[in-house]
């Protein structure tokens, strides 16, 4: 026992840097988990000051570097998780336990400046007020009644919008737009933000280069919160693309809850002048409130929203929806596991099941769109 003792001693001595910073990182991590329960010191000293301003300052150097940093920074972590595991290997084989301990210390000391980076930037925004009034909305509850009115205007609407756009042999949308022209578009549609709830930068989105890789993930983009960077995958349906792009610079502005990011780019798209954009936005409204018809005990409430759907309507759903099948393996399965761990411990009770979370939200967009508070 003594002689255990000497040695943890010893190792402590010898990584004394580490031991601090691990140590130091854990006690702040656990002071995190008390202060992100009170909601203000979340809104006002996070969202709204430490990181905001953290990720201002990254985002204005990362924007200039014209590739995407947060592929490169997998593929070096990939190398560097890989040559670690070769080293371990090597070390058990012939017994040296220090040095796979120095590897293990190492790498524990990385995880737990990563965990304490993304909190600082992140995962306070979680628990910030909610999105609120920010829209203008107004306030509706969603009644199976309102779902179907309000699925059928924005069935409708797509229906106008469908002929206006070419389209390929699988019935799927053809953008007319690149993506660089997308993106601007999208990011022209956040100037109507006004509020002081979002962060006032813009972050400029990059395509991945790894695209097919991430769709095997399951993602159709991602904000990194390390480099304040958005990476969209461009190997997703077209018509899904403004609609990340949106999803995913909502992150960027402070909006971390996934319903309430998705309810930033409804609105967006939904309320543009550019017909493509629109198109977009109510093609993903026309299948929540679908889906949320679908849960009714009476199932005439979907049927009728469903029998709305024109053909194009349905080949465009059909052919989205043959793409992500071709990528569905275990991969995905595994990352959308991970994905789910990530938001329930962020503190989203329903995990990956929030992105869906919006059906209330269109019913209120539906009804402040048709008022006389909200015209397009």
């Amino acid at each position: 026992m003594k002689n255990l003792l000497n040695n943890v001693s010893g190792f402590l001595r010898k990584h004394i840097g580490k031991t601090v910073f691990i140590t130091v990182s854990l006690l702040i991590l656990i002071i995190f988990s008390f202060l992100k329960g009170n909601s203000y010191i979340s809104e006002e000293w996070f969202a709204k000051g430490v990181s905001r301003y953290s990720l201002w300052a990254v985002s204005a150097l990362v924007n200039l570097i014209p590739f995407s940093v947060t592929e490169l920074f997998f593929v070096v972590a990939i190398v560097i998780i890989v040559l670690c595991i070769v080293k371990i290997i090597r070390n058990i084989s012939k017994k040296r336990w220090n040095k796979i301990f120095d590897i293990l210390y190492k790498i524990t000391a990385v995880a737990v400046g990563m965990v304490l980076v993304i909190n600082v930037f992140f995962t306070f925004s979680y628990n910030r007020y909610p999105l609120g009034e920010e829209l203008g909305l107004e306030n509706h509850k969603i009644t199976m009644e309102n779902a179907v009115k309000s699925g059928e205007y924005y069935i409708e609407k797509a229906k106008s919008l469908e002929n206006n756009f070419e389209r390929d042999q699988q019935g799927a949308v053809i953008s007319p737009y690149s993506f660089r022209e997308t993106v601007e578009l999208v990011q022209k549609e956040y100037e109507r933000l006004d509020s002081d709830y979002f962060n006032p930068f813009t972050v400029t989105p990059k395509p991945m280069m790894f695209s097919s890789i991430m769709s095997y993930m399951g993602f159709t983009g991602v904000f990194f919160p390390f480099f304040a960077e958005v990476n969209i995958n461009t190997k997703a349906p077209s018509y899904t693309i403004p609609m990340t792009i949106c999803h995913e610079i909502a992150h960027s502005k402070g909006v971390m809850r996934e319903n309430e990011a998705n309810s930033v780019a409804y609105y967006l798209l939904i309320t543009s002048e550019n017909e493509f954009l629109q198109y977009c936005g109510f093609m993903y409204a026309s299948n929540i409130m679908l889906s949320e018809t679908y849960d009714s005990k009476d199932r005439s409430f979907y049927e009728k929203t469903y029998n709305l759907m024109s053909k194009t309507m349905l080949g465009e759903y059909s052919a989205s929806y043959e793409l992500w099948a071709s990528y569905d393996t275990f991969v995905d399965d595994i990352f959308t596991w991970i994905n789910n761990f990530y938001l329930t411990q962020s503190g989203v009770a329903s995990g990956v099941k929030s992105y869906s979370e919006t059906g209330e939200f269109l019913v209120r967009l539906y009804y402040t769109i048709n008022s006389e508070n909200l015209k397009y």
